[in-house]
C-alpha cells in the first residue's frame, strides 16, 4: 500500500460497528479501538522486550510514549487492563 491508502474499503463507522459488536459478543462489553491499541502495545513491549524494535512495531516516532507503555509493565498488568476497559 502507498501512505495514506486504506486497506480496507470500510468507513469509520463501519470500523467501530465492527469493534463494538464484536467485543460485546466475546467480551460481553463495548470496547473502544483505543482499549485493542493499548492491550496490543502491551502484548508487544511484554514479549518483545527492546524498546527500539517495539518503537518500530508501534508507528511511535520518540521512544517516550514506549516508555510510557514499559513503565505500565512494571504495575499489574491484569488491573490495568481492566481500568482501561471498564473506562
Amino acid at each position: 500500500l502507498r501512505d495514506g491508502e486504506p486497506a480496507f474499503d470500510l468507513t469509520r463507522r463501519q470500523v467501530l460497528n465492527i469493534c463494538h459488536k464484536y467485543s460485546m459478543i466475546v467480551l460481553k462489553r463495548r470496547l473502544r479501538l483505543d482499549d485493542w491499541r493499548h492491550a496490543y502495545a502491551l502484548r508487544i513491549i511484554d514479549t518483545i522486550k527492546d524498546p527500539a524494535k517495539c518503537r518500530v512495531l508501534l508507528g511511535h516516532k520518540g521512544a517516550g510514549l514506549s516508555r510510557v507503555y514499559m513503565d505500565a509493565l512494571g504495575k499489574d498488568l491484569t488491573e490495568e487492563l481492566v481500568r482501561a476497559i471498564d473506562r
